[in-house]
């Protein structure tokens, strides 16, 4: 017995072929081979008389962890597994609804944390180090980057793996407290890391603007950040989104790897959620707007404020950031998306695929 699970959006309802292919394996969707036209759109053909019972209203991912409160067993909450290690491990200060819980335990083969209320003037936010991956390359199956859009810059779209590690974490006081003058208040945390595939669009920084910032005796790394800030501080003036569904890479003070010269968005939702690819087209619009943004804040510190280059939901707690270093990497780089336009050859991405000028 066919039941048709869409009636008004149709197959667009699932835009990420890997999701769609999983619910085929699984049985829970099929294709009606007696439907007219030549695509019938997905059909849910599951067990369960109501799809709906089978779809958790609290998450999207399908490996989730369950919130315990220990004072009355029961669960109050379920946590994306890619996003449960920012709110719950041993120590961690939970939130829900208005109270305040400490996490007494959590145990990775069963998914389950176990908090207990408690009144705490403290705290507590991770200390974790993300790592960005273009993997390019010819899928096996159509992903969810759009066709190229009319030339306006020479960045890319392509999808990206986001590797998370979770380092430590540590307490942040309240109001004035005899504890917040100690540095003695991190945790380090033994935790799985946290993968998932996403969608990212990017543009190369020019050999020129480390140049520029060299002359200037600035420093490269926090004029990349800064400028990475800037752009998804602007973001939302083009695209409806909040800091929950794009990100970028983010420097903290003691990070000694190789930076790629790049200033890269990507989406922090598992399979790409559409921002990073709508940013794609306006890459250019979205750098100019950045430049506008950092000369108009009057701030004069060294390292800007939230006007122009800090973002409120940095990981690394808008450390190692240089707001004039940053406005030189803006501009460097628009200056560069000129000439790159009118040069004749073709631009190739970091996979080595070529992309056609339109």
């Amino acid at each position: 017995m066919w039941k048709r699970m869409v009636s008004c959006h149709g197959p667009a309802l699932f835009l990420n072929a890997s999701h769609s292919t999983g619910m085929m394996a699984r049985g829970f969707v099929g294709r009606n081979p007696t439907a007219p036209g030549e695509d019938p759109g997905l059909h849910y053909i599951g067990p369960a008389s109501s799809p709906a019972q089978t779809v958790s209203i609290r998450a999207i991912d399908d490996s989730r962890y369950t919130i315990i409160d220990e004072a009355t067993q029961s669960a109050i909450e379920e946590i994306e597994e890619n996003k449960a290690f920012y709110e719950v491990y041993k120590g961690a200060v939970y939130m829900h609804q208005g109270r305040t819980y400490i996490c007494k335990a959590i145990d990775h083969a069963s998914k389950v944390a176990v908090v207990r209320q408690a009144d705490l003037r403290y705290y507590t936010k991770t200390r974790d180090m993300t790592d960005v991956t273009l993997t390019g390359g010819n899928p096996s199956y159509p992903s969810r980057v759009p066709p190229p859009p009319p030339r306006t810059s020479s960045a890319f779209c392509a999808p990206a793996q986001v590797t998370t590690r979770f380092l430590g974490f540590r307490k942040i006081w309240k109001g004035f407290s005899p504890q917040a003058s100690k540095n003695n208040d991190y945790t380090e945390l033994d935790l799985p890391s946290i993968q998932y595939n996403t969608i990212a669009t990017w543009l190369r920084v020019p050999d020129t603007a480390r140049t520029l910032v060299e002359q200037r005796e600035l420093e490269m790394r926090p004029g990349l950040h800064g400028a990475s800030h800037a752009l998804l501080n602007v973001l939302p003036m083009y695209i409806t989104c909040n800091p929950k569904d794009v990100a970028t890479e983010c420097d903290n003070p003691y990070d000694t790897r190789y930076r790629p010269m790049r200033l890269l968005l990507f989406d922090r939702q598992p399979g790409g959620i559409g921002i990073a690819a709508q940013a794609w087209p306006i890459f250019r619009e979205l750098l100019q707007a950045a430049i506008e943004l950092v000369e108009a804040c009057e701030c004069e510190e060294p390292s800007g404020c939230p006007a122009c280059i800090h973002y409120l939901d940095c990981s690394e707690y808008n450390n190692v950031l240089d707001k004039s270093s940053a406005l030189l990497v803006l501009k460097a780089t628009v200056d560069a998306e000129v000439s790159i336009l009118c040069a004749s050859p073709p631009c190739r991405d970091d996979a080595g695929m070529t992309l056609s000028k339109s």
